[in-house]
């Protein structure tokens, strides 16, 4: 885990300092004389996003499924989840969105909205930018374009571990990966999630995530009050995570580390 700080947006002129490991990607789209992205710099405004009540609540839902994106938001702190809803009514998370990653792909794809809905997890700031005015920027900065292409492609590949992991890794497994991409996008070793919020990113009911962390914390590796969770020892969360973390991490780390 890298430790080392500077400004998150230093290209965009807003001075949050965070660890470079959970910055924006929005801060490390270069800016070269040969392609100015000044367009989309321009565009951007500060916004705060706000986790209120549950996690159905909308309050704390921004994006809604199968309606028109209007914000494309960059977090600089805070986690979202996209949840993906089933025809019974029945969901799933799909994604999990933090400093190093941006609401609203469909956008970048070409769409003006996706089937998914977008959640505030937990609270934060961000910067953001109106879906209209996103596709005239990436038209006239190729750099930006390919930046949000290569974060897209980041992003896929973390809802294609997902999958696996639902599918192939026990609970335990999955919350130990799940605690840690938290960490991943939060300061220091403790995370707060709700048992609600975890039943929903790993698609069991409530018992089986209170079944799961105290596993864990029998094995010393994290300790739970309520919903804050603090991970005790990492290296062996991620041993414990038997594969299910560390491949979209790494292969992120080689896009942009």
């Amino acid at each position: 885990m890298l430790s080392a700080r500077q400004p998150a947006c230093a290209h965009l002129g807003v001075g949050i300092d965070v660890p470079m490991r959970e910055q924006s990607h929005a801060s490390q789209i270069p800016s070269d004389q040969s392609d100015s992205i000044s367009p989309f710099n321009s565009r951007l405004r500060a916004a705060g996003i706000l986790a209120v009540g549950s996690r159905s609540s909308a309050a704390n839902e921004i994006g809604r499924g199968r309606r028109p994106i209007e914000q494309v938001y960059f977090p600089d702190s805070g986690i979202l989840s996209v949840v993906a809803n089933g025809d019974n009514k029945q969901s799933i998370e799909v994604g999990l969105i933090g400093r190093e990653d941006m609401t609203g792909m469909a956008v970048v794809m070409g769409a003006d909205r996706s089937p998914h809905q977008t959640f505030v997890q937990s609270a934060g700031r961000a910067l953001k930018i109106g879906c209209d005015d996103l596709p005239g920027a990436i038209r006239e900065s190729p750099t930006l374009h390919r930046q949000l292409l290569l974060y897209g492609h980041a992003y896929m590949l973390q809802t294609a571990y997902t999958a696996m992991a639902n599918g192939r890794s026990k609970i335990e497994d999955r919350t130990a990966r799940l605690l840690l991409m938290a960490q991943d996008r939060m300061d220091g070793d403790t995370v707060t999630l709700t048992h609600e919020y975890l039943s929903t990113m790993l698609g069991v009911r409530r018992p089986g995530v209170t079944h799961a962390l105290n596993l864990l914390e029998r094995s010393g590796l994290i300790q739970t009050n309520r919903s804050r969770i603090t991970i005790t020892d990492r290296e062996g969360l991620i041993e414990n995570s038997n594969g299910a973390y560390g491949t979209p991490e790494a292969e992120f780390n080689r896009l942009f580390g």
